[in-house]
């Protein structure tokens, strides 16, 4: 039901991401980022989910965090 980017790995999440659910049921995100600077960045990525898929309700919401390193040269 959402998904938030950290795409400087503050903890901040502060780039909603638009989820798009698919005919087949498979929900996908896509983004585009340009770095400032070459580094090593850890971009996080934290998607919710409800059971009953209900966007405006705070109740059964359930987070999960992914990682990736980035290297930018």
């Amino acid at each position: 039901v959402g998904a938030e980017w950290d795409f400087e790995g503050a903890g901040t999440f502060a780039d909603p991401a638009t989820v798009q659910l698919g005919k087949d049921g498979v929900a996908s995100i896509k983004a585009d980022h340009a770095f400032a600077r070459p580094g090593t960045y850890f971009v996080g990525l934290r998607v919710t989910a409800q059971r009953e898929g209900e966007v405006g309700t705070p109740y059964a919401r359930i987070m999960n965090l992914g990682r990736v390193r980035v290297v930018v040269k």
